[in-house]
């Protein structure tokens, strides 16, 4: 390799590294410096406590500001420690600007207002403590943004729009029925008893379109979601990038995919989603710091940070954005299992020594096998059927073999660098491949030429099958494993003693009222 060669890749990757750190700054502007809205308001609610103008049908009293009619345009509250009352009545806009704009106001209530025609139906700008409560939106939402604290969002009901939390702190959203809620760059967030629903169910190429979610939280920490049912969005709970999150009690239905989940790093993975929550009535299995475990039947969905030895066994998938997600785990086991219908069938980052084995692995939007830091992984004998791709293998994926499996009907697959050092066969036997066209002259099932899986990477299957291997339709089932057999006699033993006792305690007590008669008896023939 000449000179001029080498100077003009370092030319190219510097250039390429100083775009990624650029974008990086300019996602850091755009979360501390977000250009103002136009909110338009037309009436005030003054800092002295007036109302601008005079005619608007907003009647005071003290510190209680109560709608006496319709009101038409946005209204701006400059005051703290006061209620706006709509009582029942609209708040109309012409399609643009705010309904209602908290600004830098603390402790403010906005209760009772039906609130339409505006591109933002609620504004809270570095706004604390304050309550919005029991009012209708139709066709924008709820913004709490710019360093904003301690605000309660309770029992509204937003159409055509949703609410969201953007760079505050200690903000809580409860008991309201809502398109969507999203977190963003924020920090102990409370949402809680939510219904988050669409009225029908349109799903979407998953690959070519952003999945939102029905509770999306970006960059955020130590938020708590709790008991809110999500039902027929595009995904369900979208987490991107965040830190010590506790999920417990919500109820995903109907959703193209349930969970995704994205971290850079096993900090950014580490999260606390118990079995209350569920995926199409199954539990989620989250496992944390686990060993030696195998996930019941049930599950509506796995996965695994930090954890040795977890097995997945005749488990059929509910779809997710990954139907099992591995992350920096060793020694698991996928075995004779279905996966179907999720973004990625199996989503390894960081996962050594993992057994692939028997599976059926068919139309998954995206990849079938995506591999990050996966080593030493045997892939063999799986059905890789009508995937966008067959797999994705990237950034230090090595001494992976794959063999004996059918690779059918997928659109295209990435093997990985030049470098990745992946075995294709296993020195005797490699993978059928449809798109494969040799000859066997020998008659012995294998191709008599090897096959170029990729040609950037050099990845080649040594010994390409003729023929497709025969792999028994995995026999899923949706039970939790059985009890130990001791527990079931211990059971039984223990019933068994129980019904004794009452037996006992009912011949005692006979026994008294036979001794009571015979006593009385006596008694009458003295």
């Amino acid at each position: 390799m000449n000179i001029k060669t080498v100077l003009v890749k370092a030319f190219i990757v510097l250039t390429l590294f100083s775009v990624a750190i650029g974008v990086q700054f300019v996602k850091l502007a755009e979360a501390n410096f977000i250009p103002p809205p136009n909110h338009a308001s037309g009436i005030f609610i003054r800092s002295d406590g007036s109302v601008e103008p005079s005619t608007a049908p907003i009647q005071r009293a003290g510190d209680v500001y109560t709608f006496t009619g319709d009101v038409s345009g946005g209204i701006a509250v400059q005051r703290s420690d006061v209620t706006i009352d709509g009582n029942g009545y609209q708040l109309t806009g012409g399609n643009g600007g705010t309904g209602v704009y908290l600004q830098s106001v603390n402790n403010v209530i906005v209760q009772n207002v039906n609130v339409h025609g505006f591109i933002r139906g609620f504004y809270l700008d570095h706004t604390n403590r304050s309550t919005v409560k029991g009012n209708t939106v139709t066709g924008s939402g709820i913004v709490v943004t710019q360093r904003s604290c301690n605000n309660q969002i309770v029992e509204n009901t937003v159409t055509g729009g949703g609410i969201g939390l953007d760079f505050g702190s200690d903000n809580i959203v409860l008991n309201n029925d809502v398109g969507g809620i999203s977190i963003v760059f924020s920090t102990n967030i409370t949402v809680e008893n939510n219904r988050i629903a669409n009225d029908e169910r349109v799903d979407v190429v998953l690959l070519y379109n952003d999945p939102g979610g029905g509770i999306y939280i970006d960059n955020s920490g130590d938020c708590n979601i709790i008991g809110n049912t999500i039902e027929r969005k595009i995904c369900g709970i979208n987490i991107w990038h965040c830190t010590n999150l506790n999920f417990s009690n919500n109820t995903l239905k109907d959703n193209q995919v349930g969970f995704k989940l994205w971290g850079c790093d096993l900090q950014h993975n580490l999260h606390s989603i118990d079995t209350t929550n569920t995926v199409n009535g199954k539990p989620v299995y989250f496992l944390v710091n686990q060993s030696n475990f195998q996930v019941p039947t049930n599950a509506g969905w796995i996965a695994a940070v930090n954890c040795v030895n977890i097995t997945v066994e005749n488990w059929a998938s509910t779809p997710n954005w990954d139907a099992i997600l591995f992350i920096d785990t060793r020694d698991p086991k996928i075995v004779n299992s279905k996966l179907t219908n999720n973004f990625n069938a199996i989503r390894f980052d960081s996962v050594t020594n993992c057994t692939i084995s028997g599976n059926h692995i068919e139309n998954n939007g995206y990849a079938a096998l995506y591999f990050e830091g996966a080593v030493n992984c045997t892939v063999t004998e799986n059905n890789v059927v009508d995937n966008f791709c067959y797999f994705n293998i990237w950034h230090g994926s090595v001494n992976n073999t794959f063999f004996r499996n059918n690779f059918i009907g997928n659109w295209t697959g990435s093997p990985g660098s030049y470098d990745s050092h992946n075995f294709w066969d296993n020195g005797l036997e490699g993978n059928y491949w449809k798109e494969y066209n040799s000859k066997d002259a020998n008659g012995d099932g294998i191709g008599d030429s090897p096959y170029l899986i990729d040609s950037h990477s050099d990845s080649i299957d040594r010994y390409p099958l003729m023929n497709p291997v025969e792999i028994p339709e995995p026999e899923t089932q949706d039970i939790v494993p059985e009890f130990p057999s001791w527990t079931q006699m211990l059971t039984v033993l223990a019933l068994f003693t129980v019904a004794v006792t009452i037996y006992k305690q009912r011949l005692i007590k006979l026994g008294n009222k036979k001794g009571i008669s015979c006593k009385q008896e006596l008694l009458e023939r003295k």
